[in-house]
C-alpha cells in the first residue's frame, strides 16, 4: 500500500500537481502525504512541493492571450477533435496544461 501510494504522489507530482491536489486525487490525509513525500524526497525522487505561480504571465515575454483565440484560429476539424478530447477534462486550461505536459515530458526523456 505504502509503494502504491508513493508511486502515486511521484507520478502527480512529475505531472506538476500541487500537494493538496495530489492529496484529493489520490484521497489520502495530509499527514500519510506527508510521510509519503518526505520519503520520496529523501529518495530523490521529488524536490520540493510544486507550487501555483503567483503571475504566470510575468514569466514569459510574449503576452499570454485567450484560451478562445486557440479555438477561432484553427480548422473546424482540429476544434472538433478538441472539443471531443475536452471532454475529459473540467476545464480547457486543464486540457491545454496536460498537453503542455505531455509535449514536455515526451521532448525531454
Amino acid at each position: 500500500m505504502g509503494n502504491e501510494i508513493r508511486d502515486g504522489i511521484h507520478r502527480l507530482y512529475l505531472m506538476g500537481f500541487p500537494p493538496r491536489q495530489i492529496r484529493d486525487t489520490l484521497g489520502i490525509t495530509q499527514s500519510q502525504y506527508q510521510y509519503h513525500s518526505t520519503l520520496l524526497r529523501a529518495e530523490g525522487r521529488i524536490k520540493g512541493a510544486n507550487k501555483k505561480a503567483k503571475n504566470p504571465s510575468s514569466m514569459f515575454y510574449v503576452r499570454l492571450g485567450a484560451i478562445t483565440d486557440v479555438f477561432e484560429n484553427v480548422d473546424p476539424q482540429v476544434r472538433y477533435w478538441a472539443i471531443q478530447e475536452t471532454k475529459k477534462y473540467d476545464t480547457v486550461s486543464e486540457w491545454l496544461r496536460e498537453c503542455m505536459l505531455e509535449q514536455y515530458y515526451s521532448e525531454h526523456e
